[in-house]
């Protein structure tokens, strides 16, 4: 019978480190393959019904323009709509160290007869009468600049805060009927179309004069107003300036 030998006396084999790190290795090879398989599985399931709803949504909002304008408005410039104070205050015109003593004067009064109108305005009204009121209060002001003392504007600066107010103008009105057609649009779930907003026959008047009497150019006052669907150009191309205001 055959006596195994003895290891009585022998050192025992030592564990190196790069044996550990290869069983470590084929053990983390083994589960880790086992277990991104299950989480891939379970994940992969959730990642394609997010991609079919991110597909239906966006088709539908791609389709429907007044919709788009609701996340245009978190999107673009600002959310916040444009008020009388903003193009004046844009201007440069309003500090303290190129202050135009005129454009504030002329401002000033404008804003006040803007004010009267707002002061209509009911306490606890809603969103459609506010917007109005907001738009009455921006048409007095815009129409009331584009009349007083209409030979300032051979001057750049009060000429450009006339094209910015013009810009503000066109601007509201595009949001206001941009966010009600997208409520319409939402609430009934189809597609609107929208055609141009019409000006407000003082802003359009006293925007005709200005250009009839030479005072602002035409193309001047339709770039302003670019952006936003609206009348200003056929409302312009009827009238021939008649002289040159600024000489």
């Amino acid at each position: 019978m055959a006596i195994p030998d003895s290891t009585y006396g022998q050192r025992p084999g030592l564990v190196t480190r790069q044996s550990l790190q290869a069983i470590q290795g084929a053990e983390d090879d083994e589960y880790g393959e086992s277990f991104g398989s299950a989480i891939w599985g379970q994940w992969r399931g959730v990642l394609l019904g997010l991609a079919v709803i991110c597909t239906v949504v966006g088709g539908y909002f791609a389709m429907n323009k007044g919709a788009q304008r609701v996340f245009d408005r978190f999107w673009n410039d600002t959310a916040a709509l444009p008020g009388i104070e903003d193009a004046y205050k844009r201007s440069g015109l309003a500090d303290g160290n190129t202050k135009d003593l005129l454009l504030e004067q002329v401002h000033n009064e404008c804003k006040a007869r803007s004010d009267q109108i707002g002061r209509g305005q009911p306490r606890n009204a809603d969103a459609a009468i506010a917007e109005s009121f907001t738009l009455a209060k921006q048409v007095t002001y815009l129409s009331c600049l584009a009349s007083e003392r209409p030979q300032r504007f051979c001057q750049a600066g009060h000429r450009s805060h006339l094209l910015m107010a013009v810009r503000d103008y066109y601007r509201l009105m595009g949001r206001m009927r941009g966010d009600r057609a997208a409520a319409q649009a939402v609430a009934a779930m189809t597609p609107v179309s929208s055609g141009p907003a019409e000006s407000d026959p003082r802003v359009l008047n006293a925007l005709q004069t200005l250009v009839m009497k030479g005072y602002v150019a035409r193309r001047d006052l339709v770039g302003a107003a670019s952006g936003w669907p609206n009348d200003l150009e056929a409302g312009l191309s009827v009238i021939d300036p008649k002289s040159r205001g600024c000489g």
